[in-house]
């Protein structure tokens, strides 16, 4: 929710400012704003900074992003059957901060971080709608298919049968 009340903030840091500019002392919008011009707009909000909702540092770059802030959280067992994600650290303006005691690791099993496991052969990936593209269902080709790549079965000319390799035909 915080972002978007950044955002409100951001549209109405931008105006006032481009108010204070082109209408110096005018209540209201003043002739120089009418209509308002979106490009001109742009500008003022491009130049805008102001502390955030959560009291960090809001400001735009020259393509008009701002600084990218995450939260690293880590899944953990709290209590008996409970389970829940723990902030164990942030990357903000490109520093990196992680409290390394506050990690719960898996000390019993690997833990794969992948979301699907490789193809097998005569299968194609079928990307899941809505899905990041390392996220796919495995789908076999037709009898009279092949794999002309990861994500193409490609029909044999009539008369002809894949080889053994579901590759060729």
């Amino acid at each position: 929710m915080g972002f978007v009340i950044n955002a409100i903030y951001a549209m109405a840091h931008g105006l006032h400012n481009m108010h204070s500019d082109l209408c110096l002392n005018h209540v209201g919008l003043c002739d120089d704003m009418k209509p308002v011009d979106g490009s001109h707009l742009l500008d003022f909000l491009l130049k805008t900074s102001f502390t955030g909702v959560s009291g960090e540092d809001i400001w735009f770059d020259k393509n008009g992003d701002s600084p990218g802030r995450y939260d690293i959280m880590n899944f953990q067992h709290v209590g008996p059957g409970l389970y829940d994600y723990i902030n164990i650290g942030s990357w903000h303006e490109g520093l990196l901060s992680i409290d390394d005691e506050m990690i719960q690791k898996n000390l019993s099993d690997m833990v794969r971080s992948v979301c699907s496991e490789p193809c097998s052969k005569g299968e194609i990936k079928v990307i899941r709608k809505g899905e990041v593209s390392c996220c796919w269902i495995c789908t076999s080709c037709k009898d009279n298919e092949f794999v002309q790549d990861e994500f193409t079965c490609k029909a044999c000319e009539l008369g002809w049968w894949p080889d053994s390799q579901l590759e060729e035909f």
